[in-house]
């Protein structure tokens, strides 16, 4: 489950964020609370690559990611959790997915008799027209948001997008996809 466009509420009221080999995780970079734990897990956490990385990181975690996250599990593992408030805090996050989704499906069905077209109306259609396990390549830029919301893509690598400014790579990813 995931809170997909609700970054800002929840960078300011997570007790800890981790980031996993992440680019450029929110905007603006000071959008994460003060009192956030941020956990960089990264082969290379100075991130000299880029010419600045303006986001705040309490920790790093250097090593390859795999070894990192077998690590963190294991460490996890050996601690005792009170498995109430882990069923709680569990519960809360679920029904709030459950309501923005549920928000989200209303938004869109709003516009269905629109003219012109809605966006979301568009993109929800066009979500439950595609298999569940059709691999997607979006490569948008306006109605991006709308795509990532009514597009199934919960398996992991069938939704793959652009994380850089501009156009014109969408043929050539969905080329190497299909490889």
């Amino acid at each position: 489950m995931n809170l997909t466009g609700a970054q800002g509420r929840l960078l300011r009221e997570a007790d800890v964020v981790l980031l996993l080999g992440a680019r450029g995780p929110w905007h603006p970079p000071t959008a994460v609370g003060p009192e956030v734990t941020v956990i960089l897990a990264e082969e290379y956490p100075e991130k000299g690559y880029y010419p600045t990385w303006p986001y705040r990181v309490d920790v790093h975690l250097s090593g390859t990611l795999a070894a990192t996250l077998d690590g963190l599990v294991a460490r996890l593992r050996e601690r005792a959790h009170d498995e109430a408030a882990v069923a709680a805090r569990r519960a809360h996050w679920a029904s709030e997915h459950r309501r923005q989704r549920a928000a989200w499906r209303e938004r869109a069905e709003g516009g269905r008799q629109r003219q012109p077209l809605d966006p979301a109306w568009v993109a929800r259609a066009i979500g439950a027209a595609l298999p569940a396990d059709a691999p997607i390549v979006e490569e948008t830029t306006t109605p991006r948001v709308l795509l990532q919301q009514h597009l199934p893509h919960a398996r992991p690598g069938s939704y793959f997008a652009r994380m850089t400014a501009g156009l014109g790579i969408g043929l050539s990813v969905a080329s190497g996809v299909k490889i």
